[in-house]
């Protein structure tokens, strides 16, 4: 069967996320880096809708700690062509004489592209960073480097992230979930046929300059593997070869990070399809994904089951875990709400607090459209619009933001803000 996925929207909105990025980054002119504070923070984005419509939308958050109380402020006015403006504001409070976060492993916040912050990527990134966010997961798919443009991107990015005081994940996905993110001429080729372990080889020595070599402290070579082997079982032993090679790739490259390939927490859990059995023995840390549903497809857990769930994870093998993604919906139409994707969010950043997790990054900032969504939805996934679980897919895909595709934030930014403001562990 043919592995080759299509072209999305989507995607295409991501890849260009990264493009604009890193081109106003290169661009003095085009980059104004807010300066803030652990105390003050205020991110200004401009959003242009694709009606011809513009919005301006500003989130501001402002913590003040005095000797027995912490209170986090998070405002956001948005003022559209009309000239009205609407104000949300929301307070959490703590009485124990500091934030409810301190001792915190390394935590960021995915900079995805969407209306509210279209060509303003790099100002989010600088300014959360300022805030206090110091980990930042990038995704390269392996078919993406062919581009040279887009490799130059990235070989400008990575080192930036860490300018910046960002822990540096890399993730190239190669099995990706579904599919296999690979260059057309190998990507139907078995996993560890010469031509396709001489080909990632290229790749690697393409990206891997010492500069950005040294920027990356984890990597993963694969997402999400077990979703994929699941559908692919006879793929297991032909990728732990690949791995393999990889590995011994990476270092011969002088990457020292520790490296491994990507799973769903419940991919661990249940060794789907042997995986985890055969490819973590070489891994040196665990990447994750965590959004916490129930048996119901994209139904969430209420957050105190989530919580739980990541506490009780079995530690297979005994590996420092990175949460790559944790997520939480807030559609109603997945069993969640604005309330409850703050809930989760505080329950399982607390929960986390002296644990073996070594870093922990919320996916993803802003919504995208409902059109967008739904493309990805209908064509990278095959679910037609017509099927039982269509709705629930759309919402999943399409709530999981800290802020609404206009730039107005939803309690969790709240409590991602109040986090970030920690004292690291």
């Amino acid at each position: 069967m043919s592995h080759k996925p299509p072209k999305t929207a989507l995607r295409r909105a991501l890849t260009a996320s990264l493009a604009l990025t890193v081109a106003a980054c290169q661009d003095p002119a085009s980059t104004s880096a807010t300066s803030t504070t652990a105390t003050t923070a205020s991110t200004e984005h401009t959003a242009t809708g694709s009606e011809a419509s513009t919005d301006t939308a500003s989130t501001s958050g402002t913590t003040t700690d005095t000797e027995s109380t912490t209170s986090v402020t998070a405002s956001s006015s948005a003022t559209d062509t009309s000239g009205e403006t609407t104000t949300e504001t929301t307070t959490e409070t703590t009485t124990d004489g500091g934030n409810p976060y301190d001792g915190r492993p390394p935590l960021g916040l995915v900079v995805n592209s969407c209306p509210a912050i279209d060509g303003k990527e790099s100002q989010l990134i600088e300014s959360l960073a300022n805030d206090g966010a110091d980990f930042y997961v990038q995704r390269v798919e392996f078919r993406q480097l062919d581009d040279p443009d887009f490799l130059a991107l990235i070989q400008f990015a990575l080192p930036w992230y860490k300018s910046l005081g960002y822990r540096v994940m890399l993730t190239i996905p190669t099995v990706d979930t579904a599919i296999r993110t690979m260059p057309e001429d190998v990507v139907d080729l078995p996993l560890d046929s010469p031509e396709t372990l001489a080909r990632f080889d290229k790749a690697l020595e393409d990206l891997l300059t010492p500069e950005v070599a040294a920027s990356i402290d984890w990597i993963s070579v694969g997402n999400e593997v077990d979703l994929y082997f699941g559908a692919h079982p006879e793929d297991v032993a032909p990728f732990v070869t690949f791995a393999d090679a990889a590995y011994a790739k990476l270092a011969s490259l002088g990457v020292d990070a520790p490296r491994c390939v990507t799973f769903t927490q419940e991919g661990v859990e249940q060794d789907v399809a042997g995986a985890a059995t055969a490819l973590l023995p070489s891994c040196d840390f665990l990447p994750i994904t965590f959004y916490p549903m129930g048996e119901e497809a994209f139904q969430f857990l209420p957050p105190a089951e989530g919580v739980a769930a990541i506490a009780s994870f079995a530690e297979i093998p005994d590996l420092p875990r990175v949460y790559q993604e944790l997520g939480y919906v807030s559609a109603p139409s997945n069993s969640g709400s604005p309330e409850l994707q703050a809930e989760f969010l505080s329950g399982a950043l607390k929960g986390v607090l002296g644990t073996d997790i070594a870093a922990v990054n919320i996916n993803w900032y802003c919504d995208h459209p409902i059109e967008l969504c739904k493309d990805f939805v209908e064509n990278l996934y095959g679910v037609p619009p017509d099927a039982p679980d269509y709705d629930a897919f759309v919402g999943f895909v399409c709530s999981l933001g800290l802020v609404e595709s206009d730039g107005a934030p939803k309690p969790a930014f709240a409590v991602f803000q109040e986090a970030i403001a920690a004292t690291p562990g």
